[in-house]
């Protein structure tokens, strides 16, 4: 009997930013790029590289962004983001998301690490809320 190794095939299965650079650090693995495919989870697109050194059996099918940019996560460590997904600092430290018409829909709380069960990002409830407003022109879309 084998078992199947998936790791980032799909949201479910995925990492977090910060755990999939602790992985790639503690295999030690340097360089590569950690790019957040889901802002509001913080879920990291493995790598090839990664997913082939575990073994995985899984590869990911997803709509990338066709543009990213670089930033932080809440721990420091480096990442990419969607060039489109641009949350504004608050007073308070928070951060906030708002949609075409300027209504903030997701916020994240001041020190926020994005623990696994717990989400960091509150959404406000809407129906308005696209996925490409926020994280760009994604491709096939």
């Amino acid at each position: 009997m084998s078992l199947t190794v998936d790791l980032g095939g799909m949201d479910s299965t995925g990492i977090t930013g910060i755990a999939y650079n602790r992985l790639k650090a503690h295999l030690g693995m340097a360089g590569g790029r950690t790019r957040i495919l889901d802002p509001i989870q913080q879920v990291a697109l493995v790598e090839d590289s990664v997913l082939e050194r575990i073994g995985a059996d899984v590869k990911p099918v997803a709509q990338e962004p066709t543009t990213w940019r670089p930033d932080q996560l809440p721990d420091g460590s480096p990442c990419e983001l969607p060039a489109l997904w641009r949350p504004v600092r608050q007073p308070d430290g928070s951060q906030a998301v708002s949609d075409d018409e300027g209504i903030i829909r997701a916020v994240m709380p001041a020190g926020s690490t994005k623990p696994a069960t717990t989400p960091s990002w509150v959404i406000s409830p809407c129906t308005c809320l696209r996925p490409a407003s926020f994280c760009g022109d994604l491709n096939n879309s």
